[in-house]
């Protein structure tokens, strides 16, 4: 069994974008997709755990499941390095009859197609390293020393596909990260929400983005690009997986997702 654990919103559009996720990577895998969430609603990882239900036995030995927990998360910040193994270590607590195993984390380099696709470039022609598109990736906010280098990874990835992002650490950066592209000599960027989830910082980035006249994308999560990346992700790391058909993504003629 798979658990996402989603870091969790007051606001109702995450909850429902977290489970439309869940439902498209229990699809792409024909295997159980549970959600669990760190804050803010529930179930939490223990209350996700104590609802599985009881194991069949096998003659006199009970049958032993593990359970997957892989962290919604894009960056390796206080809540992974903190906040997961304290959840993980009460959900093993509560259910020892389980098997606990948590997944690595997506690297978001995993998600450039659905970068890429959220820019509108199969309309606009596909991108090139001499008209590049510009991206504002808007990542959740953090002090904390290197947050940002996994984002860095990814836009590093994307540039010889024609795609310029520079990476706004929270909302009140969109504006001045917009600036930046501009200097690069790219069109009017996109700004897009390196998230899994709609919610409130997704829509603050919203209101950043037109306040000073910048297109908007919703979350990253929400292309079918990433239910692919997710999906592959979970079928590399867990043995157990039935199969894995990925979604259906367009291409360009040459068949790069890009």
């Amino acid at each position: 069994m798979i658990v996402l654990l989603a870091h969790g919103s007051p606001d109702p559009r995450h909850g429902i974008g977290v489970n439309r996720l869940a439902g498209a990577v229990e699809a792409a895998l024909d295997m159980p997709v549970r959600v669990a969430y760190l804050a803010h609603q529930g179930p939490t990882l223990v209350q996700a755990g104590a609802e599985i239900d009881e194991y069949p036995s096998e003659g006199s030995r009970p049958t032993v499941r593990q359970v997957d927990v892989l962290p919604l998360l894009l960056s390796a910040g206080e809540h992974y390095r903190r906040d997961v193994p304290e959840l993980l270590h009460d959900a093993a607590l509560t259910r020892p009859d389980l098997v606990w195993r948590e997944l690595p984390l997506l690297p978001p380099a995993e998600l450039a197609s659905a970068v890429v696709a959220a820019t509108g470039a199969a309309e606009a022609g596909p991108p090139t390293r001499s008209n590049p598109i510009g991206v504002v990736g808007v990542a959740a906010g953090s002090s904390r020393h290197g947050a940002l280098d996994r984002f860095e990874d990814l836009a590093r990835l994307l540039r010889p596909a024609g795609v310029e992002m520079v990476i706004a650490n929270g909302p009140s950066q969109i504006a001045s990260a917009a600036e930046l592209l501009t200097s690069l000599g790219t069109s009017a960027p996109v700004v897009l929400p390196l998230m899994f989830a709609d919610g409130f910082l997704a829509q603050a980035s919203r209101r950043a983005a037109e306040a000073v006249g910048l297109r908007w994308s919703p979350p990253v999560g929400e292309r079918p690009e990433c239910t692919s990346a997710l999906a592959g992700w979970v079928a590399a790391h867990v043995s157990h997986a039935t199969h894995f058909k990925a979604p259906a993504i367009a291409t360009t003629a040459g068949g790069a997702p890009w």
